[in-house]
């Protein structure tokens, strides 16, 4: 039974007191993205330049997310995962993710809503907020971090982890390789991150299938374009009008 069904058997059996419907779920959404898991992986690459990503399990084009910004900043996410790589679908893996992100807002909504009724009713608040809820230990026991300290730590602990070492044969393309494409898609950029398929060759301008991965358009698969160990190469290696075809390299290297 979905959720809109519910709520019109609630109004059939004539419940008029406050609650929270479809409709302010719906309302509170504030903006709403999709991502696969090998889209944030390969973004992730080439934001934190990792030279050495190895190749991206087939699994993870298979799992869809959806992340909903709430009004108040506050984000959800929902996920989907895809058993048969035959029977992906990116729609329904939309549908799907952004239904089990909205089944995370009804208990958001509903404990402000609960919240609201007890301030009317003069019952005394809850002091501390959800998003930093701590445990209070037994007496004796070591305290516990809150949430956000937990948060805070990870992050750091993220943050100042050494990237590895680059690997010696960096510049030989190799399947699974992140590479940013360039001249291939025009639709506000000229460069996209792209993973490598198929190699023909190695060194400088050995020939590469890729799965490009352009702004707001689905995976695009490039054939047969050169690809070079950095820009700067690419930059001296391809003049003319040969620019268009497209070629790749490998980011964040010149």
């Amino acid at each position: 039974m979905s959720d809109r069904d519910i709520e019109s058997k609630i109004q059939a059996a004539g419940k008029t007191a406050p609650r929270v419907t479809p409709a302010d779920i719906e309302a509170n959404i504030a903006s709403e993205h999709y991502f696969t898991a090998a889209q944030g992986a390969m973004r992730a690459s080439l934001e934190h330049e990792r030279a050495d990503f190895v190749a991206l399990p087939q699994a993870l084009t298979l799992l869809t997310f959806c992340v909903l910004v709430l009004r108040n900043g506050f984000t959800v996410t929902g996920e989907s995962a895809c058993a048969s790589p035959e029977n992906f679908d990116a729609e329904i893996g939309r549908q799907i993710a952004r239904q089990n992100a909205v089944a995370k807002i009804w208990p958001l909504m509903g404990y402000e809503l609960r919240s609201q009724l007890a301030a009317r009713a003069g019952l005394p608040p809850i002091e501390g907020v959800l998003d930093d809820v701590r445990i209070v230990p037994a007496a004796g026991a070591t305290p516990m971090p809150s949430t956000s300290e937990t948060l805070e730590a990870l992050a750091n602990a993220i943050t100042d982890a050494p990237l590895a070492a680059e690997i010696a044969d960096h510049w030989k393309p190799t399947i699974g390789r992140i590479v940013t494409v360039k001249g291939y898609i025009a639709n506000g950029s000229d460069e996209h991150p792209g993973m490598i398929t198929r190699v023909f060759g190695a060194g400088e301008g050995a020939l590469v299938n890729v799965t490009v991965f352009p702004d707001l358009q689905s995976p695009k698969i490039l054939s047969s374009i050169p690809a070079y160990t950095s820009r700067t190469a690419a930059r001296d290696a391809i003049v003319g009008p040969s620019r268009a075809n497209g070629y790749a390299f490998f980011p964040d290297r010149g």
